[in-house]
């Protein structure tokens, strides 16, 4: 039988084969931490224990993604509320300055200081979301909210 498979190839069988050929590739990807249980069982067979320390490389990756977004949003937190504390601050020496100014008989300047702080107050409090922060990033804004870009 395959002597008659032979005869049967030709040179313009030949010619046909070879003059295009076909390539098929495979190609396989995954983008989570821990491979498919396939690509696992390939790994483990290759050498023993290497699924395990792939499953545990894994495991030590997430703990520490997990203590960056902690201490993230720790420093943000601290940050936030130390701004609140000076913003304070800065508003209680102004409505001192302007009861001040007052007492000395400077009505309108006290007036001018106390306008002045409580529209800084207004202003952080009304715009602030909206002002763009440190290094050109942008607060989160909802779909189609343009005002923060």
């Amino acid at each position: 039988m395959a002597k008659d498979l032979l005869e049967q190839i030709t040179p313009e069988v030949l010619e046909r084969l070879f003059s295009r050929p076909q390539v098929t590739a495979f190609f396989s990807h995954f983008s989570d931490p821990i491979p498919a249980p396939e690509t696992l069982a390939g790994y483990e067979r290759i050498m023993p224990g290497l699924a395990n320390r792939i499953v545990e490389m894994a495991e030590a990756y997430q703990r520490h993604q997990i203590g960056l977004e902690r201490d993230q949003f720790k420093a943000a937190t601290e940050f936030g509320r130390r701004g609140q504390w000076f913003g304070l601050g800065v508003a209680i020496v102004g409505f001192a300055a302007a009861a001040y100014l007052g007492s000395l008989g400077q009505p309108a300047v006290a007036g001018v200081v106390a306008a002045l702080d409580l529209g800084s107050i207004v202003t952080v409090f009304v715009v602030g979301d909206r002002l763009p922060l440190r290094r050109g990033r942008v607060r989160d804004t909802e779909p189609g909210d343009s005002s923060a870009t």
